[in-house]
This record gives C-alpha cells, structure tokens and sequence, in this order.
C-alpha cells in the first residue's frame, strides 16, 4: 500500500524545505507539491528538497481557488506511474509537520478498513514579537493591548481546536461515527478521493468532502495516535483573514449543499452532531447568542426551571471550557485560562471577519503572506 504525502502550497517557499524534510523522516512513499500559482521559488525549493513538484500556473476564471482547487487541477492532470490504484493520499497543509510515527498509523487504519482518516492536529501556537508592534508610532499601552490581542486570539483559536477534538472527536470516535475533517492531515483512498474532487468547488474543502463522504455514507476514522503539527496564524489579524476565508467557504456551502444537508439531518444524532462541527461556526456567535438568552430569562416572569432550561447551553458551555482545561499539556494551561478570561476580545475578531469575508468576496484571502 502506497502512500502518498500530498502539499498544495501558494507561495511557500519560506517553509516548504522544512515541511518536506519532516514529512520525509516519517518514511512516507513520496512526496507531491502542487506548486499553485506560486510567484516565488516554492516549486525549486520543493524539487530540490526531494518533492514531485507539479506547477498550476495560469489560473483561469472557471477554476477554484485554493486547495481544493488545486486539488482537483492535480487530479485532472496525468499521473500516471505515480498513482496507486490501491495505494493513499494524505493531504497538508504546506507548513504542516508530523510525529515520526505518522504513516505508520496511517497504515495499520487502513489495513484495518479504513476508506478515509483524519489526524489528530496539534496547533503549535506562536510568540508574538514585540518587533511586531515597535515599528508603529504608538504609544506604550496601544502597543501593549495589540500585543495582548495578538496573543489572546491565536491561543484561543488553538484552545478550541484542542477540545474539539479530545472532547467531541474522541467520543464520536468512541461511538463508531464519522469525525469532520480538518484541512490537513486527511488521508484517503486513491479511489475514493479521484471520484470526489470533480465536485469540489468551494474554498473550504475539508467541510464540503466532510459532506459529500457523508452522503456517501462513509465514516472518517479519528487517529488520535497520529498527530500533525499545525502552526496557527501569529496575530490576531492573519486569525481575522483566516476565519473570514473560511466564512466565505461555508457560505458557499450553505448556498450550494443545502438541500444534502436537509437530507442528512434526517439520518439522526451522527449526522446533526456532524453537522453542527461542520456549518455552525462562527462558535462564538452562538456562545454569545446562548449568553444573551440566559441573561434575557433572568428578567422573565417565569419559573425557576424555566430559566434554568433557558440557561442551560450557556452553562454547559462555560463547563465544557473549564473542564477542558483538565486535558491540556500542564504547561500551557496557564496560558489557554489567561485567554478564556479575555475571551470576549474573540467576538471582535470574529466580527473583523465578517467584514472582510463579505468586502473581499473574489479574493483568495492568504494568512502567511
């Protein structure tokens, strides 16, 4: 069984070295770089790092954007020698590292039946650099509250990241059903994946294969075992561009998938837990939205147990992200409890993203450059 460690990378060239050399210590088959529509030397760095590199440069107005698009570009192209039939893909992102034992664990799930798996991802969460802020004429306390931000939104998004999956992925797990995917880390069948990119056609692709496996009636399969590495955004404005991107992408889901999604609800809890990972984001709106009707109820002229219903999801949010702090490496969890405190400060990001997604609706919003 072949496998094959597949990067789409838009103007990588400042870490696509170091990403195929990590992948390359954990022994997988070979390496393919979609070089897409790059304006660096990402391709030449690729290739002389040990990568196939193949290069989508003229994009025309018909094709899709970003990895899905380039995805599905690869799959229209030959591959002949380099495809086997019964072999794997395990898709990442192009700055995305992995433990040693990575494909190994691959391997064994699909031996084991697997059709498509999705890693556990790490978020690595980086410092932010007084270098940033003292290029700008500010003074010491707006430098201070960027420098808070810059680090309070990254580590929150990292935060949520983690107890979603060692909270709601792993009991999904538990049960049998299906995990959403998650960008990078995926892993699937040569088959299966060639059947599903032709429909693949919105900027976040992870959510729309998410659906069409789904349809298909094929669980993804947590690794837990298998860890990626996946550096989050190093300010609060590269969060803001991402979490605007992927508006954009799941309002395109919404518009084109709705009538599947219908559909899918009616299979039951798998398939509505499922979905609500999938579309009901941005989560912090409807934290805020639980808050605000646990705080309406308090003024109502109604039974105790009736507020007490009212509040509930909010409550149960507040527990869910106290508890989680119990599954966090010990030396970080300092930091993510400093960060839930100023949790707040996220709303704003999140509203920041909505301005963009719908201000810059034809453009492929990038968060490293």
């Amino acid at each position: 069984m072949k496998i094959t460690a597949l990067i789409p990378a838009h103007n990588e060239e400042e870490v696509i070295a170091h990403t195929i050399a990590n992948l390359r210590a954990a022994n997988p088959d070979s390496i393919i770089v979609i070089a897409d529509g790059c304006a660096d030397s990402t391709a030449q760095r690729a290739e002389a790092s040990g990568a196939i590199v193949f290069q989508r440069n003229a994009l025309q107005t018909s094709e899709v954007l970003g990895k899905g698009g380039a995805l599905r570009w690869l799959f229209s192209t030959d591959l002949a020698g380099l495809e086997d039939p019964r072999g794997l893909f395990v898709i990442f992102d192009a700055d995305s590292t992995v433990t040693p034992n990575f494909f190994a664990e691959v391997r064994r799930a699909f031996e084991g039946g697997a059709q498509v798996t999705q890693s556990f991802v790490a978020p690595i969460i980086p410092d932010a650099s007084l270098r940033v802020f003292e290029k700008q004429s500010q003074s010491e306390t707006e430098i201070a509250s960027q420098r808070t931000l810059a680090m309070t939104v990254p580590t929150l998004a990292a935060y949520s990241e983690i107890l979603s999956q060692v909270f709601d992925d792993d009991v999904r797990s538990r049960l049998g059903w299906s995990v959403p995917l998650r960008g990078t880390g995926m892993a699937f069948r040569v088959e299966l994946l060639r059947e599903l990119l032709p429909h693949v056609h919105t900027r976040t692709e992870d959510i729309e294969l998410s659906l069409l496996l789904a349809q298909r009636g094929v669980r993804v399969k947590f690794l837990r075992d298998a860890v990626v590495y996946d550096p989050k955004p190093r300010d609060a404005a590269r969060v803001s561009r991402q979490r605007a991107r992927w508006l954009q992408g799941q309002m395109q889901v919404w518009r084109s998938y709705w009538k599947m999604i219908l559909h899918l609800l009616l299979r039951g809890a798998e398939m509505g837990w499922l979905l609500s990972a999938l579309l009901l984001k941005p989560k912090t709106f409807f934290i805020v939205l639980k808050f605000v009707v646990c705080v309406v109820s308090l003024f109502l002229p109604i039974h105790f147990l009736i507020k007490l219903l009212f509040a509930f999801p909010f409550i149960a949010e507040i527990f869910y992200y106290s508890f989680g702090l119990m599954f966090v490496p010990s030396q970080d969890r300092s930091r993510y409890a400093s960060a839930l405190l100023r949790a707040p400060l996220y709303v704003v990001v999140w509203a920041q993203s909505l301005i963009t997604a719908m201000r810059e609706r034809d453009r492929w919003l990038s968060v490293r450059h």
